[in-house]
C-alpha cells in the first residue's frame, strides 16, 4: 500500500521541504532527493511488512543512513533533517488514512505504532549516521588543522633557516613576512599593515640605475595585484646604515582551492658579492686588455726580435722586428714547431744543423736561462742571417713553466764587420810586422857593426833606429791586442810566473830603450807565483814603466813593488811626478786618454793595459796626490789559489 502511494508521498514531501527546512541550501537539489525517496518508503513498508520495525541496523534502513550522509554534505541542520522525517510520517498517514478506515481501531492501532516505529527507526538511524559523520568530519577537519599547522612551522622553520631572503604579503600586497636573513640585509623589521605604496621608501628598494621602485612594479606586488609568476628581478636594498646589497627576486601568487589569489611570496638570492665580483672580473679584464697593448706596443717598438712562446712552443706573440729579422710573415706563426724549424734550418755557427730540442727557445721550455746564443738562420729568400739569441721561461705563483720569452738580434753585419777586422788584423799583424822585423834587424847587425868599430855617433843613430822600431812592433801589438779584446778573441797562454825573477828579467830586456836605472824593485822572495800569459805579463808592465819613467821627473825613482791580498797578488807601480788632477783619474784607463796632457802618444797604452788585466780576472787602478806622484796599481790571481 506504501509502496502503491509512493510517488503522491513523495510529490507531496518534495513540496514541503524548502518550507520546512530552512537550513538546506538554496540550490537544493531535488532530484537528488527524489530519486532517494522511494528507496526510503520501500524500507519503511519492507520493516511493517516484516514486522520488525524498531531494528536500526537492518538493511532496509541503509536508505535513511544514505539520506543523512547527502545532507550532511548539503550542511543541513540536525534538527531540519528530523523534521523531514517527522513531514514524511505526514505525508504516509495522510496516504494511510482513507485505507485504514475500514479496519477495527485495534488493527488501526497497530498499523500505526508499528509504522511509527519503523518511522522513527528511520529517523535514528539517519541522526546517528549524522551525528557520526558529524564526527568523522570534525576529526578529518581537526586533523587537517594540525597538518596545516605543522606544515605552516614546517615552512616556518625551512624559511628562518635559509640563507636566501624570503617575504609574504596578503592579498593586497602588503607585506606580513620577511624571513631572518632578509631582515639581516635589510637592517629593518617587517611593518604590518604598511600601505603597498609605501613599501619602495620604508624598505629603500632600487632598480641597478640607482631609480626608486614603483610599488606596483615589485615582485611581491605584482604577484598578489596582478597573480604575475615574476622571474629575475633586480632590486638594490640600501640599508639605514649606507650599505647596499644586490638581490634577484622570483615571486609567485598563493591561490585558495577556488583559484583565487590569498598572497604571495618571493624569494631572493644575495648577489652583491657576485656583482662585485663581476665588477672586478670586468676591471681586471680591462686591466689586463690595457696591459696586453701596452705589451703590445712595448714588443712592437723594441728593435730586437721578440718572440713569446707557450707552453708546447706555439707561438703566443711575435713583434715586427722578429718577422723582418726572420723575413716571414704571421701565418709563420701558425705553423707547427717542427715546420718551423724545418724552414728557417738553424745551424751553429760551425756550420752543423741545430739539434732537435736545442734551439734556446726549446732550451727555455725545460727551464733554462740561455743567453749569448749565436744561431745561424736561412730565410725564405734563402739568405743566411747570424742571429745572437736570449732566451728565459716563464714562470707561475708555483713555478710551473707557463711558457718561454725569445729575444734576439740580426749580428750578421757585426760578424760581417768582424771578419774583416780579422782580416786587418791579419794584415796589420803579418804585413806590417815582417818589414818591421827586417828594419829592426838590419838595424841591430849595423848597431853591433858600428860598435866594433868605434864609430860611436853613427852607433847611436842605429841604436835610435831601434828604439823606434820597437815603439812600433809595440804599438801594432798593443792595437791587435785591443782589436781581439774588444771582441773576445784575445787568448791567454797562462802559466805560474815567479813576480821577483821576471821583473828583474824585463827590467833587463828594457835597459837598451828605456831609463830602467831609475827602477826599483821591491817584491818579496816569498810571494806566490801568478797566475798570467807571460808576454801580456810584460805588456802590462812595460806600459806601466814606460808611463811611470815618461811623465816622472828625470832621475827621481820609480818603484815597482808586490804584495798577496785574499788570494791576488797586486803589483804596483810608483812614480814621484807631477800626479793626476781627480777628475782625470775616473776616465784614465779609457780609450784615447791620455795620463798627462802634452805629451807624446795616443792614449792607448793604459787602456791596453786595464783590457790585459781584466782578461786575466783581475782589476786595475790609480792613485795619484798632485805634486807627489801617482802609483799605478793591477792584481792578478795567484797560482796557489
Amino acid at each position: 500500500m506504501i509502496e502503491a502511494q509512493a510517488p503522491a508521498i513523495v510529490a507531496r514531501w518534495l513540496e514541503r521541504l524548502p518550507a520546512a527546512a530552512p537550513s538546506l541550501p538554496r540550490d537544493l537539489r531535488l532530484a537528488d532527493v527524489r530519486n532517494a525517496a522511494p528507496d526510503m518508503l520501500h524500507g519503511i513498508a519492507e520493516a511493517l511488512r516484516l514486522g520488525r520495525p524498531e531494528e536500526l541496523e537492518a538493511p532496509w534502513t541503509a536508505a535513511a543512513r544514505q539520506h543523512a550522509e547527502f545532507r550532511l554534505r548539503q550542511r543541513e541542520a540536525l534538527r531540519d533533517l528530523l523534521r523531514e522525517f517527522q513531514i514524511l510520517r505526514e505525508e504516509v498517514w495522510a496516504a494511510l488514512a482513507e485505507h485504514l478506515r475500514p479496519v477495527s481501531a485495534e488493527e488501526a492501532f497497530l498499523v500505526a505504532r508499528n509504522l511509527d516505529a519503523a518511522i522513527d527507526s528511520m529517523a535514528t538511524n539517519s541522526a546517528h549516521s549524522y551525528s557520526q559523520q558529524q564526527v568523522r568530519t570534525a576529526e578529518h577537519a581537526e586533523r587537517l588543522r594540525a597538518e596545516a599547522e605543522y606544515e605552516r612551522r614546517r615552512w616556518q622553520a625551512t624559511v628562518e633557516n635559509m640563507l636566501d631572503p624570503v617575504t609574504t604579503s596578503d592579498a593586497e600586497g602588503h607585506a606580513t613576512y620577511i624571513n631572518d636573513a632578509y631582515s639581516r640585509l635589510l637592517g629593518l623589521p617587517v611593518k604590518p599593515g604598511l600601505p603597498v605604496s609605501e613599501h619602495p621608501r620604508y624598505y629603500r628598494i632600487y632598480h641597478p640605475d640607482g631609480t626608486p621602485f614603483k610599488a606596483e612594479d615589485l615582485p611581491l606586488q605584482r604577484a598578489a595585484l596582478r597573480n604575475e609568476q615574476v622571474r629575475g628581478v633586480e632590486l638594490v636594498h640600501r640599508r639605514p646604515d649606507g650599505r647596499e646589497f644586490i638581490a634577484i627576486f622570483n615571486a609567485a601568487p598563493i591561490h585558495d582551492e577556488a583559484g583565487r589569489v590569498i598572497g604571495a611570496v618571493a624569494v631572493g638570492r644575495d648577489v652583491t658579492e657576485q656583482r662585485r665580483m663581476e665588477q672586478e672580473r670586468e676591471r681586471l679584464l680591462r686591466d689586463v686588455e690595457r696591459r696586453a697593448a701596452e705589451l703590445d706596443a712595448t714588443i712592437g717598438a723594441i728593435g730586437d726580435g721578440l718572440i713569446i712562446y707557450g707552453p708546447q712552443g706555439e707561438i703566443v706573440r711575435m713583434n715586427g722586428a722578429a718577422r723582418r729579422i726572420l723575413g716571414v710573415g704571421p701565418e709563420w706563426a701558425r705553423l707547427p714547431p717542427e715546420e718551423r724549424l724545418r724552414l728557417t734550418d738553424l745551424r751553429t755557427p760551425r756550420g752543423e744543423p741545430v739539434p732537435p730540442g736545442e734551439f734556446a727557445s726549446d732550451r727555455a721550455l725545460r727551464g733554462e736561462h740561455v743567453t749569448g746564443y749565436r744561431v745561424s738562420i736561412r730565410r725564405p729568400d734563402g739568405q743566411r742571417r747570424e742571429l745572437l739569441a736570449n732566451a728565459s721561461p716563464i714562470r707561475g705563483e708555483q713555478g710551473r713553466i707557463l711558457g718561454a720569452v725569445l729575444d734576439f738580434d740580426d749580428i750578421t753585419a757585426l760578424i760581417r764587420l768582424q771578419e774583416q777586422r780579422e782580416d786587418i788584423l791579419r794584415a796589420v799583424s803579418h804585413d806590417l810586422r815582417n818589414p818591421l822585423a827586417g828594419i829592426l834587424g838590419q838595424a841591430q847587425l849595423c848597431e853591433r857593426r858600428l860598435a866594433k868599430a868605434g864609430l860611436e855617433r853613427e852607433r847611436a843613430n842605429a841604436q835610435a833606429i831601434i828604439a823606434a822600431a820597437q815603439r812600433m812592433n809595440a804599438l801594432i801589438q798593443d792595437l791587435v791586442d785591443m782589436a781581439r779584446s774588444e771582441t773576445g778573441q784575445l787568448r791567454l797562454r797562462r802559466q805560474p810566473v815567479d813576480l821577483a825573477s821576471f821583473a828583474a828579467g824585463l827590467k833587463e830586456r828594457l835597459a837598451p830603450s828605456l831609463d830602467m836605472a831609475r827602477v826599483e824593485l821591491r817584491i818579496p822572495e816569498h810571494l806566490p807565483p801568478v797566475w798570467a800569459d807571460p808576454d801580456r805579463l810584460e805588456r802590462i808592465l812595460t806600459n806601466l814603466l814606460s808611463n811611470a819613467l815618461k811623465y816622472s821627473t828625470p832621475g827621481t825613482p820609480v818603484v815597482v813593488s808586490a804584495s798577496e791580498r785574499d788570494g791576488e797578488v797586486v803589483v804596483s807601480v810608483t812614480d814621484r811626478g807631477p800626479g793626476i788632477a781627480p777628475e782625470d783619474l775616473e776616465r784614465l784607463f779609457q780609450r784615447y786618454t791620455r795620463a798627462r796632457a802634452g805629451r807624446e802618444g795616443v792614449g792607448l797604452g793604459l787602456y791596453i793595459t786595464r783590457q790585459l788585466v781584466e782578461a786575466h780576472g783581475g782589476r786595475v787602478w790609480a792613485e795619484s796626490q798632485v805634486g807627489v806622484g801617482s802609483t799605478f796599481s793591477f792584481s792578478l790571481p795567484s797560482a796557489r789559489a
